[in-house]
C-alpha cells in the first residue's frame, strides 16, 4: 500500500473510483509507475545472497505443497496427458474434482467449476488470457490437448496471479521450452461417427535455440444414434447436421542468449467450424458456428541472482460467425486483445518468496449485437509473499485492478498451512479471499437487453482441509487431500424477461456455494514401470440465497445443471511397452428448471484406453485404441441434447 500511496503523490489529477476515492492518472501512467518500481527494485534484490529456491517437479496429479505456492493447484501427469492426447481440453477436465462439463453435444462444452457459472471460470495460455471478453464464456472443447505440455487446474482464488474473475477457478495451459531436442512425432486416428484426427509435431534446435511446431486437424460427422425421448415410443433417431472440422498450428521459438537471458515467441492459430447438434425437440433446426482465433506472444526472461524477471507482450484475435438458417440469423463478432505484463519472482532465501507483476490488457470488440466499437481497458498490480517458519507456512496475495479508468477495491487471498505430522505426512490448510468478475461486453452493451450499469460480481470465499503424503514403501506412496470450501457471490448477473418482450441483464441474485472435494492417489513407480489408482469425489451445493425479484422461484434452490455428487476413479498401468488406463466417471442428478421441479438422472461412464509401443533403433511405432462409454449408456448433460453412445477409436503413432 505504501507503493501505491507513493505513486499517488507523484502524479496529480483524479479519476473515478469504486468503493473509495483515490488520486492518480490513467491506466498508462499507473503501468509506467509500476514498471519503474520493478525496474528499480530488482537490482536491489539482485545484491542479496545467492542461495536459490529449489522446487520439486510435480509429475503427478496432486496439490502443490511448496513454500512457493500454497494455493490448491493440480497438474495432470504425463501418463494421463498421453492417454488424452487425441482429445480436447473439456474431456480431461471432466476427471478433475469440482468440475462439470456442460455439453450440448460433441464439440461444445462449457464449464461449471465448484458450482459457479460458465462465465466465472477463466482460461490462460502461458499466463495470457484466452477467449473473447465479448461473451465472457469459453468453449473448452475448442482446445486440442496436443498443443499443450501442461494442464493445471487452479481452484478458487489460486488464479489471482493471472487475473481476476475466476470465482470458481481457472485453467492454465503451459508449454515447455526444451533446448537440444530434435524429433518428429506423427499420429493418425480413426473413430466412430466419421471421426478422423491427425497430429504432426517437430522439435528442433540446439543448446542455444529451441523450436517446436505442432499441426493438427480433427474432422467428424457426429452421426450417432440416440433414443428420442421427445417422440412417442422413444424411437431410435440419428443425429444429423452435427459435423465439425478443426485445423490449426502451434509454433514456438526460443533463443538462449546466455545463461541469464532467454527470448521466446509463440503463435497459436486454429479454425473450428461446426454444425451445432440439434435438440430432440428440434425438427428442422440448423445452426452453424465458426470460431477462428490467432494468438501471438513474445517474451523475455532475465535471471540474475535471486530474481527471475519476465516481460511479455501478446496479441490475440478471436472471431466468431454464427448462423441460424431457420431463424435467418447471421451474426459476426470480433475481439482483439493487447496484453502486456512484467513480472518478478524473487527468492530471498529458501523459506521466503515474493512475486510481483504489473499487467495491462485492452480489448477491442466489434459485433452485430451492439453498435460501434466497444473498448475495455484493464490495468493491474499483483503481489504475493510466501514464507516458511518451521512447520508453518503462509501465503498472502493481493491484486488491484483498474477497469476503464475506474478503480476497484483490492482483492486478495491468504492461505495458512501447518504440519500436524512432520515431513508432509499430515498437514492442515486454511484459506480465505475475495474476488471480482467483471461483466462481459455482451452483458453491458447487447441490443436489446444489455445493461451498462451492471456491477461486477463480488465473491467472498474460504476453504480448509487436510493434506497427506505417505511413503508406504520405497517405490509406493499415497497422496490424499480433503477440502471443504464455501463461496458467497453477490451481484450475480442474470438475464430476465422484460415487459418489452426481450431479456435484460441485471444484478439480482446472491448465490452461496459450498462443498467438499476428496482425492486419493496411490502410485507405484519403479524404473519404467508405473501403476496407479485414483479416486476423486466432489459434493457441490449451489443455492440462490437471495434475489431482488419477489416472484423468483429459484430462491433457496440448487442452481440448474450443477450436480451435487460426482465421482471419478481410474486405474493406470505402464509395463514395459504397454500402457493401459480404465476410468469410471459418475455424474449425479441435475435440475433443469430454476424451481427444481424437473431434473435429469445421473449417469456413469466407463472408458478404456490402451497403448502398445514397438521400439526400434532410431524410431518407435505405437498402436493405440480407446473405447468410451463401453456400456453404451444413454444420457444427456443438457436437457433434450443427446450425447453419443459407445465410441471407439484406433490409431497409430510414429516418433523419430
Amino acid at each position: 500500500m505504501e507503493i501505491i500511496n507513493l505513486k499517488l503523490k507523484i502524479y496529480s489529477g483524479t479519476f473515478q473510483t469504486k468503493y473509495m476515492h483515490t488520486k492518480g492518472l490513467n491506466n498508462f501512467r499507473k503501468i509506467i509507475v509500476m514498471l519503474i518500481f520493478l525496474s528499480g527494485a530488482l537490482p536491489v534484490f539482485s545484491q542479496m545472497d545467492k542461495d536459490t529456491l529449489h522446487l520439486k517437479e510435480v509429475n503427478v496429479l496432486q496439490t502443490k505443497k511448496t513454500a512457493k505456492n500454497l494455493q490448491k493447484i493440480i497438474a495432470f501427469d504425463s501418463f494421463t496427458l498421453q492417454q488424452y492426447k487425441t482429445s480436447d481440453l473439456a474431456s480431461i477436465l471432466s476427471t478433475a474434482n469440482g468440475i462439470f462439463i456442460k455439453s450440448y453435444g460433441p464439440g461444445l462444452g462449457t464449464i461449471s467449476f465448484r458450482g459457479t457459472g460458465a462465465s466465472q471460470s477463466k482460461i490462460f495460455w502461458n499466463d495470457i488470457p484466452v477467449g473473447s471478453s465479448a461473451g465472457g464464456v469459453f468453449d473448452f472443447s475448442l482446445v486440442p490437448l496436443f498443443i499443450t505440455d501442461q494442464v493445471k487446474v487452479l481452484y478458487g482464488n489460486a488464479s489471482l496471479k493471472q487475473g481476476m474473475g475466476g470465482l470458481g477457478g481457472s485453467i492454465l495451459l503451459e508449454n515447455n521450452r526444451v533446448f537440444g531436442k530434435n524429433n518428429i512425432e506423427a499420429s493418425y486416428t480413426l473413430g466412430s461417427f466419421g471421426t478422423q484426427k491427425g497430429l504432426l509435431g517437430f522439435n528442433y534446435g540446439n543448446a542455444k535455440i529451441s523450436g517446436a511446431t505442432k499441426l493438427f486437424f480433427d474432422k467428424a460427422e457426429n452421426n450417432y444414434t440416440f433414443y428420442n425421448l421427445a417422440k412417442f415410443g422413444y424411437p431410435l433417431d440419428t443425429q444429423h447436421k452435427a459435423g465439425s472440422s478443426m485445423y490449426g498450428i502451434l509454433q514456438e521459438l526460443a533463443w538462449k542468449l546466455s545463461d541469464k537471458d532467454i527470448f521466446s515467441a509463440g503463435l497459436w492459430y486454429q479454425n473450428y467450424a461446426r454444425d451445432i447438434a440439434q435438440a430432440m425437440t428440434s425438427i428442422n433446426g440448423h445452426q452453424w458456428k465458426n470460431d477462428s482465433s490467432t494468438r501471438i506472444f513474445i517474451a523475455h526472461e532475465h535471471r540474475f541472482n535471486k530474481v527471475i524477471w519476465t516481460t511479455k507482450a501478446a496479441f490475440t484475435d478471436e472471431a466468431l460467425h454464427y448462423r441460424d438458417y431457420l431463424s435467418q440469423i447471421n451474426e459476426k463478432s470480433k475481439v482483439d486483445k493487447l496484453f502486456l505484463k512484467s513480472a518478478a519472482d524473487i527468492s530471498f532465501d529458501k523459506n521466503k518468496q515474493m512475486d510481483m507483476a504489473v499487467q495491462y490488457t485492452k480489448d477491442r470488440a466489434i459485433s452485430d449485437g451492439f453498435t460501434g466499437v466497444r473498448i475495455q481497458e484493464r490495468a493491474s498490480f499483483f503481489m504475493s509473499y510466501q514464507q516458511v517458519i518451521g512447520s508453518f507456512q503462509y501465503q498472502l496475495m493481493g491484486r488491484e485492478e483498474i477497469i476503464n479508468h475506474v478503480s476497484y477495491a483490492p482483492v486478495g487471498n491468504v492461505v495458512l498451512l501447518q504440519d500436524i505430522i512432520a515431513k508432509q505426512v499430515l498437514q492442515i490448510k486454511l484459506g480465505a479471499g475475495k474476488n471480482f468478475n467483471f461483466p462481459a461486453l455482451y452483458d453491458l452493451y447487447w441490443i436489446p437487453g444489455g445493461n451498462p450499469d451492471l456491477q461486477p460480481e463480488l465473491a467472498y470465499s474460504g476453504e480448509g482441509g487436510l493434506i497427506s503424503a505417505l511413503y508406504l514403501l520405497p517405490n509406493l506412496n499415497l497422496n490424499s487431500e480433503l477440502t471443504f470450501y464455501w463461496s458467497d457471490i453477490n451481484n450475480e448477473i442474470v438475464w430476465l424477461p422484460k415487459n418489452h418482450g426481450y431479456y435484460e441483464a441485471q444484478n439480482i441474485k446472491r448465490v452461496r456455494t459450498e462443498g467438499l472435494e476428496y482425492r486419493e492417489e496411490l502410485k507405484y513407480i519403479k524404473g519404467n514401470n508405473y501403476y496407479g489408482a485414483t479416486i476423486a469425489y466432489s459434493y457441490t451445493q449451489a443455492l440462490v440465497s437471495s434475489t431482488l425479484n419477489a416472484n423468483d422461484l429459484s430462491l433457496g434452490k440448487q442452481l440448474i445443471y450443477v450436480p451435487k455428487n460426482t465421482l471419478y476413479t481410474s486405474l493406470k498401468a505402464a509395463y514395459k511397452n504397454w500402457m493401459l488406463m480404465g476410468e469410471y466417471n459418475f455424474t449425479g442428478m441435475r435440475y433443469t428448471l430454476a424451481d427444481n421441479t424437473v431434473s435429469l438422472p445421473g449417469y456413469g461412464l466407463v472408458n478404456l484406453s490402451i497403448y502398445r509401443t514397438f521400439l526400434f533403433k532410431n524410431y518407435s511405432f505405437s498402436v493405440h485404441g480407446k473405447i468410451l462409454n463401453i456400456f453404451d449408456v444413454s444420457y444427456q448433460t443438457i436437457q433434450w441434447y443427446p450425447m453419443p453412445g459407445r465410441y471407439m477409436e484406433i490409431g497409430i503413432d510414429f516418433k523419430l
